[in-house]
This record gives C-alpha cells, structure tokens and sequence, in this order.
C-alpha cells in the first residue's frame, strides 16, 4: 500500500483517494489565493490559516486519538501509542 503524505497539523494522510463509489476525491488545505496546500489537511487549514488557530498539541493529540478510535476502529492503546509517536514531530508542533 502507498504511504500518503501526512497532514502536518492532525497527522492524517492526505493525497488524492479513490471513494467507495470509484470517484476521486482529495482532502488537500487550500492558500490563501485557494490554491492547494499539500501539507495540511482540508479539516485543519483553508484559505492559509489554521482552522483553528488556537489548537494546542494536546487537544489535537486527544481529538485525533479519538476519531481512530471511533471512527477507524483502532485499539485504544495503538491509537494511543500511534497520536504520541506521531504528532509531536508534524511542522506544526515541531516548533513548541
């Protein structure tokens, strides 16, 4: 399986997908001129900001570690050990 980059913000892979249905869909940010922004997730950054601006890494770890358990089925300890390993090193957090 291709590994697709990951969003710099919330660590999900981002990229072109094929959906269920055979279309195509991408989940790319966008700059502030709309053009596409390949490092960052549509759900964390639009039109050249952060979606929201005053996201703390562990609020981030903790809503992230959340949708892998809820919503792709992760065991809690691999979802947990996955956010801790993961986001901390994404451009967005690096810096703190």
């Amino acid at each position: 399986m291709e590994q697709k980059p990951r969003c710099q913000s919330c660590g999900i892979p981002v990229g072109e997908f094929i959906q269920k249905d055979g279309s195509k869909a991408a989940n790319f940010g966008t700059n502030m001129d709309g053009s596409t922004n390949s490092e960052y997730c549509s759900t964390c950054f639009q039109k050249g900001t952060y979606t929201d601006p005053d996201e703390t890494l562990e609020t981030m770890m903790e809503k992230t570690e959340m949708n892998m358990i809820e919503n792709l089925h992760f065991p809690t300890a691999r979802a947990h050990d996955l956010v801790e390993e993961i986001t901390p090193k994404l451009k967005r957090w690096k810096r703190l």
